[in-house]
């Protein structure tokens, strides 16, 4: 009975280590028009989410406000649905300062993952995480060289819940375990820093470049795994944390005329897990990410700005097991964005209200029949 136990513990060792391969980029991070560019606003992040894609946006020559409302709507599994009712919020503000920009901004990213590992025998681990986190951001930010250099920083305090999660094991004898953790919530500090640099600004012309830090946080969800034959076995933590990372990305907007423009954004990101296997080994994740933002202003019109935006994105994993294998998740993004308000070209002088919507539709080749899902979401940002 001892190696029974012992052969299970060992499994769902591998299997939460390893769930963070199918975590992939779903995730209700903050900024509706951002994930409508399938995330890639490193280098743009000229609006209030710039607190978590890049926090040196947040230098700018606005008082910003901003309340964003997502809702994750369906996700399709291999054994069962995930609750499609978890919804996450961005609200917040900035103030600008003689000595810089300061702002406070809470959010709720919602990250659903799931995971299953089949040993060849009868021995079979599965389960689905509803990880919410909840983080309270402190960004200061500076604009140098008349706004041509920006950098900033971000202090945060992090919350990770994952109390609706499950953990199955279904042993040698056909009998299904389900397991608990010992901790299902925890919190730590974090922060970020970042970069924006113009390195071409002609009027008509505009490429940026942006470079983002995000450091991870520590927390002892997981720590111990506790099934119905009263097994515990340290399962490490990090899967269920903020990991580590840096985001790098190019900007490009060209100015038609007065009226339209045409922003493309590029950007590679890598977040590392760290010692998130059983074995010590490293999880690491990268992305690639392309999107494009249409803009046609007109001043008379009560909808002063209208924006069109597209995006895609792919992500894969690095460093687990073949018999979980790295599997690559790939997602399409769209969204649109009104703006209603005076646009003066002074900024400081700049009243207006905007809406953007936006959707995001996901396809993941592991587990093997796939995944789908959609995540639906709305934000009103008010610049005075």
């Amino acid at each position: 009975m001892k190696v029974l136990q012992q052969l299970e513990v060992g499994i769902l060792i591998g299997m939460l280590t390893c769930a963070v391969a199918h975590a992939g980029s779903f995730s209700s991070f903050p900024g509706t028009r951002a994930r409508s560019m399938a995330g890639a606003f490193t280098a743009v992040a000229d609006d209030p989410s710039a607190v978590w894609y890049n926090p040196a946006g947040i230098a700018d020559d606005e008082h910003d406000l901003v309340m964003e409302y997502a809702q994750a709507t369906t996700i399709d599994e291999k054994d069962g649905p995930l609750d499609g009712s978890q919804i996450s919020w961005f609200a917040g503000g900035s103030l600008n300062t003689r000595f810089g920009d300061l702002g406070l901004f809470f959010y709720s990213p919602y990250t659903p993952k799931y995971w299953a590992a089949d040993t060849g025998l009868q021995n079979t681990a599965w389960g689905h995480v509803h990880e919410i986190m909840r983080v309270f951001s402190l960004p200061y930010a500076v604009a140098l060289f008349d706004g041509h250099l920006k950098l900033g920083l971000s202090l945060e305090y992090v919350d990770i819940d994952v109390g609706d999660s499950g953990l199955y094991l279904r042993d040698a004898y056909g009998i299904i375990h389900p397991y608990e953790l010992k901790d299902d919530s925890g919190d730590a500090f974090s922060g970020s820093a970042g970069m924006l640099c113009d390195l071409v600004d002609s009027g008509k012309s505009r490429l940026t470049v942006g470079l983002t830090w995000r450091l991870g946080s520590s927390t002892d969800i997981g720590s111990e795994a506790v099934s119905d034959l009263d097994t515990t076995q340290a399962a490490g933590d990090l899967f269920f944390e903020k990991p580590a990372g840096y985001d790098a990305g190019l900007a490009y907007k060209r100015k038609f005329s007065p009226h339209e423009s045409l922003l493309f954004s590029l950007q590679y990101g890598s977040a590392d897990w760290g010692g998130a296997m059983a074995d010590g080994g490293s999880l690491s994740e990268a992305t690639y990410a392309l999107g494009m933002e249409y803009q046609l202003t007109n001043k008379n019109a009560v909808l002063k700005v209208k924006s069109l935006r597209l995006g895609y994105y792919l992500s894969g994993m690095s460093g687990g097991p073949s018999t979980f294998g790295n599997p690559d998740v790939s997602g399409m993004t769209w969204g649109a964005g009104f703006t209603v308000g005076d646009i003066s070209s002074a900024p400081n002088r700049c009243d207006r209200l905007r809406v953007d919507i936006g959707q995001e539709f996901r396809t993941q080749n592991n587990p093997g029949n796939g995944e789908t899902a959609m995540l639906t979401s709305i934000t009103l940002n008010w610049a005075i």
